[in-house]
């Protein structure tokens, strides 16, 4: 049935602990702010088909999650967008997984796919060789990825099958070798993504 006040301390103590209160709460909100939505600038690098096949879902989803995220696309040969992985110029790269992983990356698997050849449509001759295989391919005219994973499993493939095929032309990007197949030069190499979307 007392009756209690505060003191001259006590009222000074209570507007200090009101404050930190409310500085606390408001950092809890900015920061709670923050995670939901971080901003800045993702560097990406990838191959033209990513960009094309793997990329435009992923985006989608990373604009509607990340508002206030820019993006910075860079586009160009497997090989390029590592090295570009490497010295730091980009963030992140979407190429096809190596046989042996670099320790020094990280790997997220985004979509399988299987390369395929592809031959011209105009021309029956380059489509029978192509299908039969065997030492029909010896001679046959062949446009290559000029580097990387694609051209190492392709020329794996010829030594595993004791075959020579003649290098029409040796090229950069899946694009370049579905242009030179569709005009009749010889028989390609892409990634099945590639021959589907085109």
């Amino acid at each position: 049935r007392r009756k209690v006040a505060l003191t001259r301390a006590g009222h000074i103590f209570r507007e200090h602990a009101q404050k930190q209160l409310a500085a606390h709460r408001e950092l809890l909100e900015a920061l709670a702010a923050e995670e939901q939505s971080p901003s800045g600038e993702l560097r990406l690098a990838c191959t033209v088909t990513a960009c094309h096949s793997v990329l435009p879902e992923l985006l989608a989803r990373c604009r509607e999650t990340f508002p206030a995220i820019a993006l910075q696309l860079r586009t160009g040969d497997a090989a390029r967008s590592l090295q570009q992985l490497h010295a730091d110029e980009v963030d992140m790269a979407v190429v096809p997984a190596p046989d042996v992983p670099d320790p020094d990356l990280r790997y997220v698997n985004l979509a399988v796919t299987g390369l395929t050849f592809v031959a011209p449509a105009a021309d029956d001759e380059l489509q029978r060789r192509a299908r039969a295989g065997g030492g029909e391919w010896n001679g046959l005219p062949v446009i290559l990825p000029r580097r990387g994973l694609e051209r190492d499993r392709a020329d794996a493939y010829f030594r595993e099958q004791g075959v020579t095929p003649t290098r029409y032309a040796e090229v950069d990007g899946n694009e370049a070798i579905l242009a030179m197949v569709s005009l009749g030069c010889g028989v390609g190499l892409v990634p099945e993504l590639v021959r589907v979307g085109s």
